[in-house]
């Protein structure tokens, strides 16, 4: 559908042209009619002509997951008659677009909510950029990005990251201040949307139920249309005239981003590793199964994933579609079923010789977050199962390799991004209590986190945090710091490891040297 700034535009053409068919009629009454058929087609070709030009409506502009040499730019352009728009990025380094400018042609895609995405290539390092996407006489608004500087590169570093931003929040003050930053880059940590209700804003078809699976729950197309709505609204203001949500903070600056639970539905299609069950709304699979029941814990038994699943693969669709993530192509790894054909959203940038960054894929491979009968996070021993993986095989194989050739390069930072916490806040299993402490008082426990969940690393996914963390301490990998939000709060946690691998006993655990964890609270959500 048009804007409706679009639909004014059409309007204020009609008008127009009202006094010109008023002069079609009265030749027509003179019997003229050959020149009235001549003057009218003429003066339609113009009409049209001009209404395509002036209709087409941008929603924003983003980009992202640039390297020394290339971007990704991403808008979402519609017009009146809602057919694939022809659009120019152009990329210059000022803002006036004067002297040379990059222009890179593509089309709007229907099949992905009138989104496009391109890469523009041929780039500069450590450069700032400014582009705009243009269709005739009409421009986006302009956004800006930089280029990462050559990996022998030494330079400072300038970056910031958060997420989670529920509806409940817009239009997110906190994120308009940051490109006033001028940072380099801003990491979105995930939950970049939630599906729930807000002012102005329905709560999107359910997805089906957790822990248990049940056939009823969204088709593929109400998944499509539900969750893109709610991406479209994330850049749109609340209330006429008021800010445009986060339209200029994806605009200020280049970003990378990440996706979480709350992008997936926040059931069962956040577990991407978990078996993929039966039949949910008209889809075959995707229903999951139950999370109480101890045999699903793990999926070595042959069933299919979620991750294949058709809900899935839609609600990922919607975030690719939405986000300027680097279309990076299917992995290919046929002894590993679990990530074999999947798309790869999981990459390392260097910035410069000092910095790696390191995005990972924290919700395709993961194995499906436990529950008591109570459905309760199940944070006890079924934690403890060596089998049971939170990135999966492939994935962990390939951070372990970046961390290990960064240290051997010299690379001073590692900066890992992780969907939820890796450190740890209280005992295995339990809640922290600070009953102990007098400014908390007698049976305060520590808030707004209290415990480790289920979906955090040392709540549901123990031994293979343990191997992580081992590894990085055995091959004394220094700086190594990773960045999670998810947990609605701020915290800077060193983390802890079992040296022996048993992680149901805390006794066991030692510091990881030079080795810390960053939360950060939200851009825009409770807690």
């Amino acid at each position: 559908m048009p804007a409706e700034g679009a639909f004014r535009a059409t309007m204020f053409l009609s008008n127009k042209l009202k006094p010109q068919l008023t002069l079609c009629m009265k030749i027509k009454k003179l019997g003229s009619i050959l020149k009235y058929g001549r003057l009218f087609a003429g003066l339609a070709g113009l009409s049209l002509a001009t209404h395509l030009e002036a209709t087409v409506s941008y929603l924003g502009v983003s980009a992202g997951d640039a390297s020394s040499q290339e971007a990704t730019l991403w808008t979402r352009a519609v017009d009146d008659v809602s057919n694939p728009v022809a659009l120019t990025a152009q990329v210059a380094t000022n803002p006036a677009f004067s002297g040379t400018v990059l222009t890179y042609s593509v089309n709007t895609d229907t099949n992905k909510d009138y989104t496009a995405k391109v890469t523009a290539t041929s780039l500069t390092p450590a450069t700032q950029y400014y582009y705009r996407f243009t269709n005739g006489s009409t421009n986006s608004g302009t956004g800006k990005f930089k280029t990462a500087p050559a990996a022998n590169a030494a330079a400072a570093v300038s970056f910031a990251f958060s997420g989670d931003c529920d509806g409940l929040i817009r239009p997110y003050a906190l994120a308009s201040q940051v490109p006033a930053k001028n940072l380099d880059f801003f990491m979105f940590d995930g939950d970049t949307i939630y599906e729930t209700a807000s002012s102005g804003s329905a709560a999107v078809t359910s997805t089906g139920t957790i822990p248990g699976p049940t056939s009823t729950g969204a088709t593929s197309n109400q998944l499509f249309v539900d969750f893109s709505r709610k991406y479209r609204e994330q850049f749109l203001p609340v209330n006429a005239g008021g800010q445009n949500c986060l339209q200029p903070f994806f605009a200020g600056q280049g970003n990378y981003t990440a996706y979480d639970n709350h992008e997936l539905g926040n059931k069962q299609y956040i577990n991407g590793g978990a078996p993929a069950g039966g039949t949910v709304g008209s889809m075959s699979t995707g229903a999951g199964v139950d999370a109480r029941v101890s045999s699903n814990d793990t999926n070595f038994s042959g069933s299919d994933y979620l991750n294949r699943s058709t809900g899935f693969q839609t609600l990922q669709q919607v975030y690719m579609n939405y986000q300027p993530v680097k279309e990076r192509g299917m992995i290919s790894a046929p002894l590993d079923p679990r990530l074999d054909g999947t798309r790869q959203l999981y990459f390392a940038q260097q910035w410069g010789k000092n910095v790696l960054f390191v995005s990972t894929d924290c919700r395709s491979y993961r194995d499906i977050r436990m529950k008591t009968a109570g459905n309760a996070d199940d944070t006890g021993s079924r934690a403890d199962n060596t089998s049971r993986t939170y990135m999966g095989v492939t994935q962990l194989a390939w951070l372990e390799s970046m961390l290990l050739a960064a240290q051997q390069a010299g690379t001073t930072w590692k900066f890992i991004n992780i969907s939820d916490p890796i450190d740890q806040i209280g005992p295995i299993g339990g809640a922290l209590s600070l009953s102990n402490v007098p400014s908390f008082g007698t049976g305060s426990t520590y808030a707004p986190v209290s415990s480790d969940g289920g979906k955090s690393w040392v709540g549901g996914y123990r031994a293979e945090r343990n191997a992580l963390l081992k590894f990085i301490a055995d091959n004394q990998i220094r700086n190594v710091v990773f960045l999670a939000t998810d947990d609605h709060q701020n915290r800077i946690n060193e983390l802890s490891y079992s040296t022996n691998g048993v992680t149901g006993t805390q006794s066991t655990y030692a510091k990881v040297p030079y080795c810390f964890e960053v939360v950060c609270g939200p851009l825009g959500a409770t807690g």
